[in-house]
């Protein structure tokens, strides 16, 4: 069967046998937010179950640095010696 998270809306698959009876609250692998799970029905599949509470907030998914074009060094120019005299 297919849930769904109710935050970030990710679709996961998810055994039904795996489900108690009553249902199961399940944390997002995404946003790592709470919801629940009801058991699957004999006559269709299971939807998740809005909870009576807010969900938390979450910190927003770090991003990956953008990339910054470095400069190549260049060589000191090479200055000749003097002679010795």
């Amino acid at each position: 069967m297919n849930v769904q998270c109710t935050h970030c809306k990710t679709v996961f698959r998810v055994d039904p046998a795996k489900v108690p009876a009553g249902g199961v609250r399940a944390r997002c692998s995404i946003c790592r937010s709470v919801f629940e799970v009801a058991a699957p029905s004999p006559d269709g599949p299971a939807a998740p179950v809005p909870s009576a509470a807010a969900p938390t907030p979450h910190p927003a998914a770090p991003q990956p640095p953008t990339p910054v074009a470095v400069p190549t060094p260049t060589p000191p120019s090479l200055v000749p010696s003097p002679a010795p005299a």
